[in-house]
């Protein structure tokens, strides 16, 4: 394959909406790198517009009218990259079949994002998943090792597999707080204590999330709400499996929680926080994961394939066994009680997300994947 051109344009597409996941976060930061490097990038997307890095090229008002303009013009780019599947079946199998002409009569380059939490549906048709890993794309991209392995045990091919990373830019928002005084100012401006040690939680309140155990884990503590805070943050609060109204109904019972939808920028949560606290069973790789050691933050995370490539124990933060909630007490008592652990964690943290998840990095890495 011929060396992919400077003049030579790249279609990314994210096909079921960009209120449903932080795949969309991350396409966006894909596409302004693309940019930066000299690539014609568009960025196309289903759903209404929400607050992000990027600017979409394009938004349709759902999945049929994306694939159709799709359908009109994929021949003109050189590459179409797909980051997820669609929802819905009929229009699943149209991606499908629109990605298997493209590749076989107009000679572009198809590429799909394994993207498999949350509401993204795994594909059930045995002949349409077939059809898709043989015919309709030169590679599938996923973001953990149980996600490769998945696969791989599914019958996709090794030499269609490629396990990458999300990425964050670590020399713009996301960015280590410069002083006590600056985490005092925007504590102030959040309504949270300048003094107290801050716990975060940042995601959406959905079951696979777990925050209604992390919630139950730190009230049956009191000690625990004595020696700090924990601010949980959230959206997706109209999704089917929404635990909004339970966590702010187990919230009500303890002076030592917040709960409050995001408000933008998010960065401000991490740059005022002393660690992150991510205790969910199932995940991809987490934006929020990202951003949060990109901004020198200390992570408390279950131990799964979505959190052990980033969260290193005891040189990133610290795993516990999901839904253990004596790990997760014991994890929680020993990220506050030490300050010089947090703070050279935190250091760690930052240097990790600099060397491994800059997007200007993961960038080139995609890129790679494209033009092999």
């Amino acid at each position: 394959m011929q060396q992919l051109k400077h003049s030579h344009s790249i279609l990314i597409a994210v096909p079921y909406g960009i209120e449903t996941s932080g795949t969309i976060v991350f396409a966006t930061r894909l596409h302004e790198q693309f940019r930066r490097k000299g690539f014609n990038s568009v960025l196309v997307a289903q759903g209404n517009y929400h607050n992000t890095e990027g600017e979409y090229s394009l938004i349709f008002p759902n999945e049929s009218e994306m694939l159709d303009w799709i359908f009109k013009v994929g021949s003109t780019y050189d590459v179409l990259f797909w980051a997820g599947l669609c929802q819905d079946t009929v229009t699943r199998a149209a991606q499908i079949q629109q990605s298997v002409m493209l590749r076989s009569k107009q000679g572009n380059r198809v590429f799909f994002m394994w993207e498999r939490t949350g509401e993204q549906i795994v594909v059930p048709e045995v002949e349409l998943f077939e059809l898709l890993h043989a015919h309709a794309t030169d590679g599938i991209i996923v973001l953990n090792s149980g996600h490769e392995k998945e696969l791989l045990d599914s019958s996709v091919p090794r030499n269609k597999l490629f396990l990458l990373s999300a990425g964050i830019d670590t020399t713009g928002e996301f960015t280590p707080i410069s002083s006590a005084w600056e985490r005092h100012q925007i504590r102030q401006q959040l309504g949270w204590n300048k003094q107290q040690i801050i716990g975060l939680f940042v995601g959406r309140f959905v079951h696979r999330k777990r925050v209604e155990f992390l919630l139950r884990t730190w009230i049956a503590d009191p000690d625990l709400g004595h020696r700090a805070h924990l601010a949980l943050t959230g959206s997706g609060f109209d999704a089917i499996d929404s635990v909004e109204h339970l966590i702010y109904q187990l919230a009500r019972s303890s002076s030592s929680v917040t709960v409050s939808p995001i408000i933008y920028p998010r960065s401000q949560y991490y740059r005022a926080s002393d660690f992150l606290v991510l205790p969910g069973v199932l995940e991809a790789e987490p934006t929020v994961l990202n951003e949060a050691l990109a901004c020198g933050l200390p992570v408390v995370a279950s131990r799964i394939d979505g959190h052990t490539r980033l969260v290193i124990e005891n040189r990133t933060g610290i795993l516990f066994e999901t839904d253990n909630q004596t790990q997760l007490n014991a994890a929680l008592h020993d990220i506050i009680g030490n300050q010089h652990k947090r703070k050279l964690l935190g250091t760690e943290a930052r240097r990790f997300a600099e060397t491994h998840r800059d997007i200007s990095v993961v960038a080139d890495e995609f890129l790679s994947i494209f033009q092999k």
